[in-house]
């Protein structure tokens, strides 16, 4: 009778207090005291039982079959060994058979969305820049214009254009990047940012000699690229043929998920070479020294003093105007002015085209080696909304 009448009261207080909580508005405490009054009538009809059964049964009952089972594995010490084994290789085929699709660092929406544009080596500035302005209009018409989720779209050329996983932050003429920012997650009301991104990706950009490539912002720690394939030789024609056959079987055997496959190989850098005639420059008494000097003066300058300040000293350097240095016929009309050994030190001036040939060639950007070994690596992207490991896999077994 004791108990009920005390059970009754302290019902009866939490009900008034809340009640006055409520009047008073005090919210959260008369939420609290509620959830009090709940779990009392809770405990008194079922939660007391749950914990005696727990108490006096089922944690005993556990503890005395766990003590048998230790018992039984330190009578003869193999058999926790012999279980740890089976245990592991049973894991194994277990993960074989399931084949779960694990990502290590799964991400949500993109807050941020990049598009990498890269033309031709040797592309101008100003025709990178013109373009970019095409391809913002391109990716215009996936995102609209006045997006309330996007909060900005910054456009680079040259600066800062390039893939942060290449390990290259170098700057490029011939690349540009529009990198686009969503507004924070709580206010999307819901709307999901995965969609532009399949958006661009699918995308017929339509622009010819343009590569581009859509990615978002990478989670986790810097890790390359999911698809990176080596190819290795000493031999570069061999290399570069097996490199090409190895991206044409790929990309022929339309892999869902790979985004683009692109080759770290540049065989095509535009160069302007100088084929000068030795023989005849030794006529005229120049050296090749001399000529690579005076070609390099006229384009990049040649330190003629020093300004000096306060607080640090600059270099001035003298060369050829723009419009000059980047024409052709000036330089080859450059005049070179020597002492003539031959002719008893008498000064003389040639131009420049009558001891060398100038023409348009093509070059290797650069050659990367690993392990002292020359090598190209192919590599590629995801699609948003594949796993990474099951398109690697595919591609293993292509």
């Amino acid at each position: 009778m004791a108990r009920l009448l005390k059970s009754t009261f302290t019902i009866n207080c939490i009900r008034f207090s809340s009640l006055f909580s409520y009047l008073t508005g005090h919210f959260a405490v008369g939420n609290f005291t509620v959830f009090l009054a709940f779990f009392l009538v809770l405990n008194r009809l079922w939660l007391y039982k749950a914990i005696e059964a727990w108490q006096f049964r089922i944690w005993p009952g556990f503890v005395k079959r766990y003590v048998k089972v230790l018992e039984w594995f330190l009578r003869k010490p193999w058999r926790p060994l012999l279980y740890v084994v089976f245990l592991f290789i049973f894991s194994i085929v277990l993960f074989a058979v399931r084949k779960p699709k694990v990502v290590f660092f799964p991400s949500g929406d993109p807050n941020n969305v990049y598009v990498y544009v890269k033309l031709p080596e040797g592309t101008d500035p100003k025709v990178t820049n013109d373009l970019m302005r095409r391809v913002e209009a391109k990716v215009e018409t996936v995102i609209g214009k006045d997006n309330p989720l996007v909060e900005s779209m910054i456009t680079n050329v040259t600066i800062g254009t390039t893939d942060p996983r290449d390990g290259d932050q170098n700057s490029y003429p011939n690349k540009g990047k529009i990198a686009i920012a969503f507004v924070e997650f709580e206010q999307r009301h819901g709307e999901s940012t995965s969609k532009y991104l399949q958006g661009l990706q699918a995308l017929n950009w339509d622009i010819p000699g343009a590569d581009i490539v859509v990615n978002k912002e990478q989670s986790g720690p810097p890790t390359p690229k999911p698809i990176s394939i080596e190819i290795v030789g000493e031999d570069f024609k061999d290399l570069t043929k097996n490199s090409d056959d190895l991206k044409k079987f790929i990309s022929d055997a339309k892999i869902e998920g790979v985004v683009s496959l692109k080759s770290d190989f540049v065989n095509n850098k535009p160069e302007i070479v100088f084929d000068i005639d030795r023989e005849r420059a030794l006529r005229e008494g120049i050296s090749t020294y001399q000529l690579a000097m005076e070609i390099r003066g006229a384009v990049y300058g040649v330190e003629a003093t020093k300004f000096r300040d306060v607080d640090d000293e600059y270099p001035v350097q003298l060369r050829y105007n723009f419009d000059q240095r980047i024409d052709i016929e000036t330089l080859r009309n450059l005049k070179i002015t020597y002492r003539d050994m031959n002719m008893g030190g008498m000064v003389r001036s040639v131009p420049l085209a009558s001891v060398c040939d100038i023409r348009y060639d093509y070059t290797y950007a650069g050659i990367k080696r690993k392990n002292n070994k020359r090598v190209i690596t192919l590599s590629s992207d995801i699609k948003d909304g594949y796993n990474p490991n099951e398109v690697v896999a595919k591609v293993n077994a292509r």
